[in-house]
């Protein structure tokens, strides 16, 4: 672990959810706590969410974000001493392996619900009336043709047998 990729971590973190064309060089609030919650931080010793506000309070700049260098001098040491106890160099270490060995992630293990009545209200084989209409048998949507009705514009009305006769006895 070297100094560089702390710094790599850092940026990663930092830029997490900015956008394309942005580069940004401090640790927003949202980011600092997503970088303690994935690096397996949070709740160890006795960092919890206010202790971990704290230090994000103590650390910022001016600018209300941390940059590198308090990153590095101020919550470092903060956060080894609110997870293991003291700031000694071998706590330190272990923070910052811990950062350095995760980089920000989606969430993409979003599941459906299954609680209380969700699965009743989500399975689209037991829909009745107009509703039922609006799925095939897969369960998939039809889209607009399961949610309008389509009118012929012919000058009949719906239940007319007869249609197209007139003129023809």
């Amino acid at each position: 672990m070297s100094e560089a990729d702390l710094k790599n971590a850092f940026n990663a973190f930092a830029n997490y959810g900015a956008g394309t064309g942005k580069q940004n060089t401090e640790l927003e609030s949202k980011n600092f706590k997503k970088m303690v919650e994935e690096c397996g931080l949070f709740k160890k010793g006795k960092l919890d969410g206010a202790e971990m506000d704290m230090i994000y309070t103590r650390c910022k700049g001016p600018s209300k974000k941390i940059p590198y260098a308090n990153f590095k001098d101020k919550a470092v040491p903060q956060l080894a001493k609110a997870v293991y106890g003291s700031e000694d160099e071998e706590n330190k270490k272990k923070i910052m392996e811990a950062i350095c060995a995760k980089g920000p992630s989606n969430n993409t293990k979003v599941k459906e619900s299954k609680t209380g009545g969700v699965d009743r209200m989500t399975d689209t084989s037991k829909y009745t009336g107009a509703h039922k209409e609006r799925f095939d048998e897969s369960g998939k949507g039809k889209g607009a043709a399961g949610r309008e009705d389509k009118h012929a514009n012919d000058g009949y009305v719906q239940g007319y047998k007869e249609k197209d006769s007139y003129g023809k006895k």
